[in-house]
């Protein structure tokens, strides 16, 4: 069906489970006014976002088909696909509504793909897998193969999903239906049934970020049955395609048990019953990972891939796709298109469009150059949910000691930092086995001697409270204890060096963990503003707490100069006898501040003092300006 984009009616059908809620939210946030519509089991009268919803029911094909009929675009976010299959498309090809899917199922595809000469000849669009794998995936495998990355043609997916967002009800389903003894995989050109190759020297993976490898399980991935069709050009590029996934806390053992006890149907349903339970429970563990990560390169060459990593839910990238899809057929770009398509099957151009779409909602990949990514301090990632304000953005007004939940494998990273620093390294080619036991020993010592130092430590300006207070104290003497240790061993000048270039790349990894990438305020409507206005907020939370003083003189619209004096740091650090620790944390904040002002077209001059005073001017650039550049970015990363 067509009508004019303003009046054209969308339904969401399954708009109250865990991906549809985030696609008409998405939905929403694109098109205020967009005539949307949720669907749920229940009776209707709920809604969500303003969005009304109405009772559909798949056993009610005739209510359902009367239902559908009323609307331009039905985007199916049902589960399980495992189960429902194509039952959903036939109703919309009955109601002759174009459809778009989130199918994560290879046998679901197969009856979705089989609809396809109906779909022509009904003058029909149905869209399936788009979501995150198949989706996402299918996008970053495009791009590779298209570009010949591979010379055998053979690529691979990577993914790697945190336990922190529990998962729906549906999704249980689909990753029982993965453990299997076989898997169907794209292999020269063709599916093929092979056994699960749970063991074959590809099944641990290190992913960016992680200090341990992850046992993968290996699955039947979806794309294979939109390759096999040979419809479009990405066939030619594909000739193999290994897929491989990892879920925090499931164990690749457990797969493989289940795996070889193939559970009947009613068994299956109390185990997927089971796994979301255990799924709600786990997602408020303390180490439940926030990030979601899918890598797809040629195949043995993770280098050579795209990366795509941040701190967002699979539900979420997947929401996302369905409603960049649904805006492109909105903004009328598929109205020439009939018949069943995967992303693997539109053309160049619309998954260019689509890649564009993706990008001003803050999805982008990136060169999986992984010593790259480290230097950038990227070890979180840097895609998130896209916010329209700033004040809506995570850990605003917030800073190390108000934020909420620090990252899971933060602590583990710092470690890892600490092991692999020149300094440690020095320290360690300086002093025999038993001389640098004994300086472990010694910095210990001195931590619990410089923190009862400060336990007298009495000041001019008010002190923070005793919760912050105390834990300023531990992490101050923590740095004052093992630096001045080592510049007992290596002199004040070696060790001021290595220290603060270990510090500052901590520091770097850990700031990019509390704020939002800098990509993130480029889809502000001042980019430049915003990230301003989120450094101030920064520093006001730090004033808040009588960590340091601020203020601020706004000479112009597009001109702030600030001040930071009166800095507790600085004046901690002083009375454990290291006065050059001083500036370090603003040189910290300085690179931070630099990291999402300057992408955006803002500069900033700064001039550093004693005891960590800074004056600094910040210059913002217009948005118009800002946003043109932005435009040019996403160009030249998708063209």
């Amino acid at each position: 069906m067509t009508s004019p984009v303003n009046k054209k009616r969308v339904i969401v059908i399954g708009g109250s489970g865990e991906t549809g809620r985030r696609i008409i939210r998405f939905l929403t946030a694109m098109h205020p006014h967009l005539d949307l519509v949720g669907t749920s089991r229940q009776s209707g009268g709920q809604s969500l976002n303003k969005v009304p919803f109405v009772h559909f029911d798949l056993d009610d094909p005739d209510s359902a088909v009367d239902t559908l009929s009323s609307f331009d675009l039905a985007i199916i976010a049902l589960g399980p696909m495992e189960t429902i299959q194509a039952k959903t498309h036939l109703l919309c090809l009955k109601a002759c509504v174009d459809c778009i899917d989130i199918n994560d199922s290879l046998s679901a595809a197969d009856s979705i793909f089989s609809l396809n000469e109906a779909a022509k000849s009904s003058h029909l669009l149905m869209l399936t897998g788009m979501g995150f794998m198949p989706g996402l995936s299918t996008l970053m495998l495009s791009k590779i193969a298209e570009e010949n990355r591979s010379e055998d043609k053979n690529y691979a997916i990577r993914a790697y999903m945190g336990a922190a967002y529990g998962g729906g009800k549906a999704s249980p389903y689909a990753i029982l239906a993965s453990f299997s003894r076989y898997v169907l995989w794209f292999i020269d050109g063709k599916r093929k049934k092979i056994k699960t190759p749970w063991c074959d020297g590809k099944e641990a993976f290190t992913f960016l970020g992680h200090t341990t490898k992850n046992l993968l399980i290996p699955y039947s991935s979806v794309e294979s049955a939109g390759l096999e069709a040979k419809r479009g050009d990405l066939y030619q590029h594909i000739e193999g395609l290994d897929a491989r996934y990892s879920i925090q806390y499931l164990k690749q053992s457990v797969a493989k048990f289940f795996a070889f006890i193939s559970p009947n149907e009613r068994r299956n349903n109390q185990l997927a019953e089971k796994f979301y339970k255990s799924g709600q429970q786990m997602k408020d563990k303390k180490d439940a990972d926030p990030d979601t990560i899918l890598w797809c390169y040629p195949d043995n060459e993770p280098e050579k891939g795209l990366l795509l990593h941040g701190m967002i839910s699979s539900y979420d990238l997947t929401a996302l796709v369905a409603a960049c899809c649904a805006e492109l057929y909105l903004s009328d770009q598929m109205t020439d298109m009939s018949g069943v398509f995967g992303i693997e099957n539109i053309s160049e151009h619309h998954r260019t469009l689509l890649l564009k779409l993706l990008n001003t909602q803050g999805v982008t990949f990136k060169e999986a150059n992984t010593d790259a990514l480290k230097m950038s301090g990227l070890y979180f990632g840097w895609v998130e949910c896209p916010e329209k304000s700033v004040k809506d953005m995570k850990h605003y007004y917030q800073n190390w000691y108000t934020a909420p939940k620090q990252h899971p494998r933060m602590i583990p990273l710092q470690k890892e930092f600490l092991l692999q620093s020149e300094i440690w390294k020095a320290l360690k080619s300086r002093l025999s086995p038993l001389s640098f036991a004994g300086f472990i020993g010694k910095t210990l010592f001195r931590w619990r001697a410089h923190q009862k130092q400060l336990s007298d430590f009495s000041s001019e300006t008010p002190l923070p409270q005793k919760e912050i207070w105390d834990k300023a104290v531990k992490d101050i003497s923590m740095f004052t204890s093992g630096y001045s240790c080592a510049r007992d061993v290596l002199g004040q000048e070696t060790a001021f060096l290595l220290y603060r270039k270990m510090f500052l790349e901590t520091g770097k990894m850990e700031m990019r963990w509390l704020w939002p990438d800098t990509q993130l305020f480029s889809l502000l409507e001042d980019p430049c503003q915003g990230a301003t206005d989120y450094w101030i907020a920064y520093l006001r939370s730090y004033q808040h707490l009588n960590i340091l003083s601020v203020s601020l003189d706004i000479s112009t619209s597009r001109k702030i100069s600030f001040t930071i004096n009166d800095c507790l740091y600085a004046k901690l650090f002083t009375n454990l006898g290291c006065p050059e620790l001083s500036h370090l944390i603003r040189e910290m904040e300085r690179e931070a501040l630099e990291y999402i002002l300057l992408p955006n077209g803002g500069s900033v001059t700064w001039e550093l003092f004693d005891q960590g005073d800074v004056q600094a001017l910040i210059t913002l650039a217009s948005p118009s300006t800002v946003h043109k550049e932005a435009d040019r970015k996403i160009e030249k990363l998708v063209g």
